[in-house]
């Protein structure tokens, strides 16, 4: 049975539904069209007669255009309050050059319905549409100039000044084969989505000048155009070039920031991809990607530094220039494409791996100088390794090392006039898997400077087991200019030809078999280039552990041993 209290409670609870309703849709009811701007010269955004439909747009969805035109006129919109859009941007038959101009405390947020939200001047002509307000993207944001290519859009007038927060992703987008305008973010990036360039139109290279932040999850260049990073970027996301270029314009800061971000992992595609420093020297935690078919890093007359992220990375495309290569961080970097490079490669710390089948890999640089890493010298086995110009430097301790993973005895061999010049140790290691092998490690060279050459030339020591004695290094160079010891712990050294260690006056360092308690199968080896030539050694040979095994034909004074 229905009573009156029953009654008064249903509708009671009704009216607080639809009340409730309409309050949740308020925003979209009482802002409900988009709307183009109409009023002949500047004005406030929140002005209804400003519009063509009111009341003036400000709803998740909606668009924003601007249609004045007025040839070269520049028109300003103000935004006098915090209003929300799903797209804005220059009609095609707006002729005017146009801002949205905020302070700081107005922002203007994009928000789509479904889908992106958009940013465009679709104007034919040479006009610019700048976006000079915060702004916050709730939807992922695309941007482009599809009029002509001098249909620009601004985000930001000045680098720096004002900000994009939000959540969406931002892309450049110019794809109209009509042509296309330059996209420029001015605006400091601190949103938590990714930055993409999908452009494949337009002559002018797009550019972000403003910061792009710690939030950021990385930047992506997919199209066929040029995207230049030119803020104090400290991102640490990943950096990606699968097609175009991916330019910098601004120098790191080490451990700080940098055009490519803080230490971001770089990957380019094997394809039509390029990282250009641009004159700027720069600094990335890793370098991967490239192939047969692409893959550049041009480095030019700047630096690029490369490990922070101390991770092991293979490159098998190219680098170009003649600036400089330094390896830094635990990591191993491995060089494998054919690189016209021909400035200096710095080690510092980690292994830089180079070697592959009819690549060039370091053999065009112009030195290598170690200070304290590991270059790692790398054969199949189907070809040995020759360098024929390239300088070593040794400036720390430092190594040198072979791995042949093929089945056959395949040479190192570093010939021609450029001299070793070591000035701290250097050790020289034979690290083939293979325990059956050879290998021959042969530096036909002039050695200079005051550093030992440790020779450990045995087998297996990545297993954890050891052959000792096998592999050798065979010096062949007129190596008076050179005082430190040689130390042979494991393995073989062999003094060739017409070589010669030091001469009485040269001081020549001692020759030590067998330095550490545990060292075995030391030799040390003379081999003349005729069976009647003689070798005066003026070193001291101290014999620890192992043996000569072969000496023929040559003054050895018995004071030389001990």
């Amino acid at each position: 049975m229905k009573t009156k209290n029953s009654s008064l409670f249903r509708r009671a609870t009704t009216a607080a539904f639809v009340a409730t309703a309409l309050a949740s849709f308020a925003p979209q009811l009482s802002h409900a069209a988009s709307g183009s701007w109409i009023a002949p010269g500047d004005g406030n955004w929140g002005v209804n007669s400003n519009w063509n439909n009111t009341p003036f747009p400000n709803g998740v969805g909606q668009a924003a255009n601007f249609a004045g035109n007025s040839t070269g006129v520049l028109m300003t919109t103000t935004l006098d309050g915090n209003y929300t859009i799903g797209s804005t941007g220059k009609n095609a038959n707006s002729s005017s050059n146009w801002t949205v101009s905020g302070n700081a405390t107005n922002n203007l947020t994009l928000q789509a319905s479904s889908g992106n939200s958009t940013i465009a001047n679709n104007h034919n002509g040479v006009t610019t549409y700048t976006l000079d307000t915060n702004l916050i993207f709730n939807s992922n944001v695309v941007v482009s100039g599809n009029g002509n290519n001098n249909a620009r859009v601004i985000i930001g007038a000045v680098p720096g000044e004002r900000t994009i927060t939000g959540a969406g992703n931002i892309t450049f987008n110019n794809t109209s084969a009509s042509g296309a305008g330059q996209l420029v973010i001015n605006s400091n990036i601190n949103t938590t989505g990714g930055i993409f360039n999908n452009s494949v139109q337009g002559v002018n290279t797009s550019l972000i000048a403003g910061n792009i932040g710690s939030t950021v999850t990385g930047v992506t260049q997919n199209g066929n155009r040029t995207l230049t990073l030119s803020g104090n970027n400290t991102y640490t996301g990943a950096t990606t070039v699968n097609l175009g270029t991916l330019s910098a314009g601004v120098a790191s800061v080490a451990g700080v920031s940098g055009a490519f971000g803080n230490n971001s992992a770089v990957t380019i595609a094997n394809a039509a991809a390029t990282l250009n420093l641009n004159g700027n020297s720069t600094q990335i935690g890793s370098l991967a990607g490239g192939g047969a078919s692409g893959g550049t890093v041009a480095i030019g007359s700047a630096t690029l530094t490369v490990g922070g992220d101390n991770t092991n990375t293979t490159y098998s495309g190219n680098i170009t220039g003649n600036g400089g290569l330094i390896k830094i961080g635990s990591g191993n970097l491995t060089l494998d494409g054919n690189n016209p490079f021909t400035g200096n490669i710095t080690i510092n710390q980690g292994t830089l791996v180079a070697g592959r089948a009819g690549a060039a890999d370091i053999n065009n640089a112009f030195a290598v100088n170690l200070n304290g890493g590991s270059l790692q010298l790398r054969t199949d086995g189907s070809f040995g390794k020759s360098y024929s110009t390239v300088r070593l430097n040794v400036n720390s301790a430092s190594t040198l090392s072979y791995n042949n993973t093929g089945n056959t005895n395949q040479p190192l061999v570093f010939s021609g006039a450029n001299a070793f010049a070591l000035g701290a140790d250097l050790t020289v290691q034979n690290i083939s898997s293979n325990t059956t092998l050879d290998n021959t490690i042969n530096i036909s060279r002039n050695l200079t400077g005051t550093g030992a050459m440790i020779v450990e030339t045995y087998n297996n020591i990545n297993s954890g087991t050891t052959n000792f004695g096998r592999g050798r290094v065979a010096l062949g160079g007129n190596n008076t200019a050179w005082s430190g010891n040689l130390i042979i712990r494991q393995g073989t050294a062999e003094v060739f030809g017409n070589s010669t260690l030091g001469g009485v006056n040269a001081g020549t360092g001692t020759i030590i078999l067998g330095e550490t308690a545990n060292s075995s199968g030391a030799g040390f080896l003379l081999s003349a280039s005729s069976p009647t030539g003689a070798k005066t050694i003026a070193n001291e040979i101290i014999v620890r552990t192992g043996g000569f095994r072969t000496i023929r034909g040559h003054d050895l004074p018995p004071k030389k041993w001990t």
